[in-house]
């Protein structure tokens, strides 16, 4: 099976660089035009059911995939992004400043990356976890797309491939990109990450 993996367009927040979490922030103009693009990329995909994290920003991307694609959009908890506590709101440069120890570690040493209020990485790698259950069980003769987050596919990613955590920073891709998880029977890889070609002719 093939898990197709959505980021959701840019926001606001994005472009301010400003850490997101769970914080409800819709998409901007710049990410309703990449998910516009990103449909047309998801419309060559082999895949029947489309579920989608709770936040705004994730159900609009997935709200574009799923006009092109004739399809009703699911809602999956377990695919909502970090909760970010305390930083939540704050420019990056805010909690380097603020939080010089926590940041340095948030994606070198995310194991103990814990301001106050921040979701434990133990948490978020449990969600994760169910994710892959899930494709591996119930979903392991089709194909699935969700829409997601970038911390949370990171760490899904990484899970899945056995990535080391202390590259977790590396697995980071960009708004509105394509990854792809492909699952063999016995074990995940990850043929396609961060593919933004669909974005080119708006970079251009």
């Amino acid at each position: 099976m093939e898990l197709y993996i959505f980021r959701h367009g840019h926001t606001v927040w994005n472009g301010e660089h400003r850490f997101q979490g769970q914080t409800d922030i819709p998409l901007d103009e710049l990410g309703l035009r990449q998910v516009a693009c990103l449909a047309q990329r998801a419309k060559e995909l082999d895949f029947k059911r489309l579920f989608t994290s709770p936040l705004t920003r994730a159900r609009q991307t997935a709200q574009a995939i799923a006009q092109v694609k004739h399809l009703e959009i699911e809602p999956w908890d377990d695919l909502l992004e970090v909760d970010f506590g305390s930083w939540e709101g704050l420019k990056v440069s805010e909690a380097a400043e603020t939080f010089p120890e926590f940041y340095d570690c948030l994606w070198k040493d995310p194991m103990n990356c814990n301001p106050e209020g921040k979701e434990r990485l133990e948490t978020v790698i449990a969600r994760a976890q169910r994710v892959l259950d899930r494709c591996t069980g119930e979903f392991s003769d089709e194909n699935i797309g969700i829409a997601t987050h970038g911390y949370f596919s990171s760490v899904l990613m990484s899970l899945a491939i056995a990535r080391p955590w202390e590259q977790l920073g590396d697995m980071l891709v960009r708004n509105a990109t394509l990854s792809v998880l492909r699952w063999d029977g016995a074990k995940w890889t990850l043929p396609t990450m961060g593919d933004a070609a669909h974005l080119e002719a708006m970079d251009g």
